[in-house]
């Protein structure tokens, strides 16, 4: 079976989409990943003071 022009470039534009899809998606589960790691380091941080602090006010 031969493939047309027209097939193979409804092909290709059905791949690009889905391709430039899927990387917008992946750039966005990246970002919030990002963006949680950021607030658990924050907690972190703010956790280990409130200890220190405790620690300082009980000696």
């Amino acid at each position: 079976m031969q493939i047309t022009a027209s097939s193979r470039n409804a092909f290709l534009n059905r791949l690009l989409t889905s391709l430039a899809a899927i990387l917008a998606v992946s750039a966005i589960f990246g970002l919030k990943a990002h963006e949680f790691e950021q607030h658990a380091a924050a907690e972190q941080l703010k956790a280990e003071k409130v200890a220190a602090a405790g620690l300082k006010a009980g000696s």
